[in-house]
């Protein structure tokens, strides 16, 4: 979860704390939430499959979950070749564009 640059930088460290925590209530909230409206018969599974698709057809969802994807494949090309990862950074520390 936590980088060794984590062992440095502790409000980073925090951060992604604090947010693994929101993750964790908040999913425990919807869950909760899902549980009782299944047990008092108000919904059920395919209520929520059909609902949760169509959330996920939403053009804001769909923009939002491509900019994830490309991220993530962008931290996995870097993982794999790390010169291009400090290339990368050395021009973007550079051209301004990063602290």
């Amino acid at each position: 979860m936590f980088s060794n640059n984590d062992n440095y930088d502790l409000d980073s460290a925090q951060s992604k704390i604090d947010n693994a925590k929101r993750l964790i209530n908040l999913q425990i909230q919807v869950d909760a939430l899902k549980n009782v409206l299944i047990a008092k018969g108000i919904i059920s599974e395919l209520d929520i499959d059909a609902s949760k698709q169509f959330i996920m057809n939403d053009e804001a969802v769909k923009k939002a979950l491509e900019v994830l994807r490309q991220a993530e494949q962008k931290v996995n090309i870097y993982k794999n070749n790390p010169e291009q990862h400090l290339k990368d950074l050395f021009k973007a520390k550079m051209d301004g564009t990063i602290r």
